[in-house]
């Protein structure tokens, strides 16, 4: 005879591996749509020029700097701001990065496509977890398609807020934008 907390034991077990088989698909589906999500990127990567709102973050890498928003680390001075509403996190981070690849709209677009995509692993993982697994492959779906979010990775905050920044698509073969 079965004891219970053995039954219970054999349940969980179980249950653990239908899950673990469950999720490897999954996680390959999600593996697939942070690719496709990169691809898409990166193809728009040299399309417009660098725009301000893109590169803000250059404020805290590059002197002079706000005398309000910096702090004297060891004789160095350290931004903790880029402006009054802006951290400066993404400037250490790209200071970083340009420390071993030159400024560039690639090395500026490349990596924030990545970032993206880890943006929609993240989605999966916190959706799979809350909502189930379904919900998290639509929600990954959802979010690697999305025609706004992909220009707000590859090029920055401004090609998706701002209309007018965006070429009138209603006029056949017209870039320019009308009144």
């Amino acid at each position: 005879m079965t004891s219970f907390s053995g039954l219970v034991d054999t349940c969980v077990v179980a249950s653990h591996k239908r899950k673990k088989d469950a999720v490897i698909p999954a996680g390959a589906f999600v593996f697939l749509f942070c690719l496709l999500f990169i691809a898409v990127a990166v193809s728009w990567i040299d399309k417009p020029g660098m725009q301000t709102d893109e590169v803000l973050f250059a404020g805290g890498i590059y002197p002079p700097f706000d005398e309000r928003f910096i702090v004297r680390i060891f004789g160095h001075e350290v931004p903790i701001m880029v402006m009054s509403y802006v951290g400066a996190l993404k400037a250490h981070i790209w200071a970083a990065i340009f420390a071993v690849w030159p400024p560039s709209p690639a090395s500026v677009r490349i990596p924030a496509a990545l970032l993206g995509a880890l943006s929609i692993w993240w989605t999966y993982l916190l959706m799979a977890r809350t909502l189930g697994g379904a919900a998290g492959l639509v929600g990954a779906a959802l979010l690697a398609t999305d025609r706004i979010y992909i220009p707000v990775f590859a090029l920055g905050p401004w090609a998706s807020g701002d209309p007018a920044s965006l070429p009138d698509r209603r006029h056949a073969g017209s870039d320019s934008i009308r009144p």
